[in-house]
């Protein structure tokens, strides 16, 4: 299809919408040709009223505050900013009155301040959390609660804190999120020559070291 067409998809923090919560909320919006593209709009409860207004700010992404009321639905009325005439309608996911749920924010000084939101049935003493980095685990404890977290031990990359049903040990939710602790390594190559006559054999050396400068 070549018509002018978008799609939405709607990412709570931590993948549950909480009823009673402020919850950051991101989107991403995509074209036809599965390009991202820019996209305007606002969030609507079940009485048509305005919640939140919407923009995405990056490559189609974006990301607003939503606090999600008891027995409330909530529709997002998207267009295009450059053409305000095609309007489309994305159901949110539906808020739960139980559950919990992972926010993440990585200060510049690489501490990840990990919060846990649950709504008061949840016995936090019920639930771990785990927290890993690229194979490794980074942090285990035996109770869901908000904690401060040094990332600088981190491996560069994604890392990924859950909430783990310690009766089941299915993971409960989840959230990713990025660490960069500056360069791990580093590489250097030469060669035997600075030029080459046509087919004659090339020698490399290939040195790598980490941060440290180590081998």
């Amino acid at each position: 299809s070549f018509k002018q067409d978008f799609d939405v998809a709607f990412l709570p923090e931590g993948g549950n919408l909480l009823v009673g919560m402020p919850q950051r909320v991101a989107f991403k919006a995509g074209g036809t040709d599965g390009l991202a593209i820019d996209v305007v709009g606002e969030i609507l409860n079940s009485k048509g009223e305005v919640v939140a207004d919407v923009k995405s700010t990056h490559l189609g992404m974006g990301m607003f505050i939503l606090t999600p009321a008891v027995g409330e639905s909530y529709t997002a009325k998207m267009t295009l900013p450059s053409d305000t005439t095609f309007v489309k309608n994305f159901e949110l996911p539906h808020p739960l009155t139980s559950g919990c749920t992972l926010a993440v924010d990585v200060t510049a000084g690489g501490m990840a301040m990990c919060r846990v939101l649950a709504t008061a049935d949840i016995d936090p003493s019920a639930l771990g959390m785990i927290v890993h980095s690229k194979g490794e685990v980074c942090h285990i404890g035996d109770r869901a609660t908000s904690m401060r977290l040094s990332a600088s031990s981190f491996n560069n990359g994604m890392a990924t804190v859950s909430l783990v049903d310690k009766a089941t040990m299915q993971t409960v939710c989840d959230r990713t999120f990025f660490v960069w602790n500056g360069a791990e390594s580093a590489a250097e190559i030469t060669s035997n020559s600075e030029s080459y006559l046509p087919l004659s054999p090339v020698n490399l050396t290939v040195k790598f070291t980490d941060k440290a400068g180590e081998p």
